[in-house]
Parts: structure tokens; C-alpha cells; sequence
């Protein structure tokens, strides 16, 4: 499906979808006539919609193949609707990194220190596609894009924010965010807040949560180009939260590494935990 194409379905698709809410509205007091509209409009919706997802299987199998897909394919990303469970793992990530964070690093760090995670991970998924290779490396980008939601996890407790609803309205959202611009606004809207210019506290906090929403759609657009759905991204972003993330202990590697350097011969020199 070219570009053009999947912007013209998606555009058939929000107006049937507008005017199946129409008619449902009308069929209170027209009937069954604006009933058997919105049930016709539906059936239509439902063709397009599998149309797009047969097109969106054959990206992911050329994908796998390893085909280049072309930039122009991440111009629209399809909305998509978190689930309640989604929505609950990233809530309880967002309270146990709280704790993790502050076990491993502190709680008085820099509130833009996350934020350079964020960037950082965003700037690897462009180049996990980016790499010289027949096949595009899978576990980079999901493993980039789940740190992206793990670091926002950081960056959301430090101000406050509720992650979940920041992702839910992300994943919904259906339109561009390159990546230069996902790493610019959020790192703008950090600066102006930490020198507290450019418009009220409430103004500069609301213009952290479009940033952070930004830097999140960036990232979702990277794994609708593998051909999962932008929800998917809080299940993947859970895993590595759980099986590889929380389970570290830093400040006891930290320990570690000091220890070592000044007792090579001690093989018993190791932090017992801080």
C-alpha cells in the first residue's frame, strides 16, 4: 500500500466512522431507517479496515524478508485503542520505578535525566533501521521503543504525570512525529520549564505532557513499521521492565566495579548489597 493510498483509506475510514455516529445518533428518532444506515456504513468500515490490516501483514512479511520500507510508509501511523490491561501495566510500571529509581540512583537527580534516556533511546531506534543488514533488527527496536516507555515512567513521576493516559492518548493519535522533532520539543519544553519562562507553571507542565506524547508516538511509529499496533508497545515495554530492567542493582554493580579495581586478588571483595 503506497503512501497515498493509506492516507486516502485512512481518510474514508474516519469519515464512515463519523457518519456511523451519526446515524446511530438520528436512529433514536428516525428508526430503522438511520439504524440500517449506520449498520451499512459499518459493514463498509469493516471491508476497509481489513483491507488496510491484509496490507499491513504483507509490510511486515516484507519486512521479515528484509525489504527496505520506504520513509513515506511512516506518515500515518494507525490509531489505536490501549487496553484496560495495557493501561494497567504501564501504571503499575510507573509506581515500581518510582521505587526503583530511587533505590539505584537517588530521588534528588536532575529532573531532565530521564529525558536524555528518552532521546537517546529514540536516536537508536533510527538506527536499528538504519543498520547495513538483510533483515531489520527486531529485538533493537522493541527493546529501543521499550525503554522509551521506561524512561517516560521516570520522567512522569518526576512531574507528576500519569503515564497511562499520556500513552493512551499516543497511541490513538494518528499523524507524524519525526524523530529529530520527538527529541527537540520534549528537551525544549524541559529547558523553558527548568528557567521558568514562556508562559504560566500550569502552561510550561502542559507543554511537558504534548512533548512526552510526541516522543511517544515517534516511538510507536517504529514498531508499526515491523507490524505491531502502537498498543502493543506497553506489552513489550512491561516484559523488559520485568524480566530485565527492575531486576538490576546498580549501586551494588557500581560497588563492584570499585571494588574490584582495588582488590583484584580478593576474590571475595563483593558488595553485599546497598
Amino acid at each position: 500500500m503506497s503512501e497515498v493510498e493509506e492516507l486516502f483509506m485512512l481518510k474514508i475510514r474516519t469519515r464512515l466512522r463519523g457518519r456511523i455516529e451519526m446515524n446511530r445518533r438520528n436512529a433514536v428518532a428516525d428508526g430503522e431507517v438511520s439504524l440500517a444506515r449506520a449498520l451499512a456504513y459499518e459493514s463498509a468500515l469493516g471491508d476497509v479496515e481489513s483491507m488496510m490490516n491484509d496490507a499491513r501483514k504483507e509490510m511486515k512479511l516484507s519486512c521479515q524478508r528484509g525489504a527496505k520500507l520506504p520513509m513515506s510508509q511512516l506518515k500515518e501511523h494507525p490509531m489505536s485503542i490501549a487496553s484496560e490491561d495495557q493501561l494497567a501495566k504501564l501504571r503499575q510500571l510507573q509506581i515500581e520505578n518510582r521505587e526503583w529509581v530511587a533505590k539505584n540512583f537517588g530521588s534528588n537527580g536532575a529532573d531532565h535525566r530521564p529525558l536524555l534516556g528518552i532521546i537517546e533511546e529514540l536516536g537508536e531506534i533510527d538506527e536499528a533501521f538504519a543498520l547495513p543488514q538483510t533483515e531489520p533488527r527486531v529485538d533493537l527496536i522493541l527493546d529501543g521503543i521499550a525503554d522509551v516507555i521506561v524512561f517516560s515512567a521516570d520522567f512522569c513521576n518526576r512531574h507528576d504525570f500519569d503515564l497511562s493516559e499520556i500513552f493512551r492518548i499516543a497511541a490513538r493519535t494518528s499523524r507524524h512525529v519525526s524523530s529529530v522533532a520527538a527529541a527537540g520539543r520534549p528537551a525544549h519544553a524541559q529547558l523553558k520549564y527548568e528557567q521558568g519562562i514562556r508562559g504560566t507553571y500550569e502552561e510550561r507542565k502542559q507543554k511537558l505532557q504534548y512533548a512526552l506524547q510526541d516522543a511517544l508516538i515517534a516511538a510507536m511509529q517504529g514498531i508499526t513499521r515491523i507490524g505491531y499496533s502502537p498498543a502493543d508497545s506497553a506489552d513489550f515495554a512491561f516484559k523488559v521492565w520485568s524480566t530485565e530492567v527492575r531486576p538490576r542493582i546498580w549501586r551494588c554493580q557500581k560497588c563492584d566495579a570499585m571494588l574490584s579495581k582495588f582488590a583484584l586478588t580478593v576474590e571475595s571483595a563483593k558488595c553485599s548489597g546497598c
